[in-house]
């Protein structure tokens, strides 16, 4: 029998599946990203929806999710040439 999941279960899901694609802060700075969002403290599952959510709504800007450190995430987006 399928397990059904709440839907607070299945986007969490959903986060941690779209926090493993997380580039490192090197590679964002080699890539000439910049940071676009505020950083998210990983442990903290309100946060960590809010950013989530934020990327959802920002997908137009192609924001990229970066790993500060061990605690922290933040999303980046391409450097704006003028």
């Amino acid at each position: 029998m399928p397990v059904i999941l709440d839907p607070q279960t299945e986007k969490r899901n959903k986060i941690r599946q779209w926090e493993t694609t997380a580039i490192g802060l090197q590679e964002a700075e080699a890539r000439h990203l910049v940071r676009y969002s505020s950083i998210t403290h990983w442990r903290n599952w309100t946060c960590r929806e809010a950013l989530y959510d934020f990327a959802q709504q920002s997908a137009q800007a192609s924001p990229t999710l970066v790993r500060i450190d061990e605690k922290r995430l933040a999303l980046f987006t391409p450097r704006r040439t003028r």
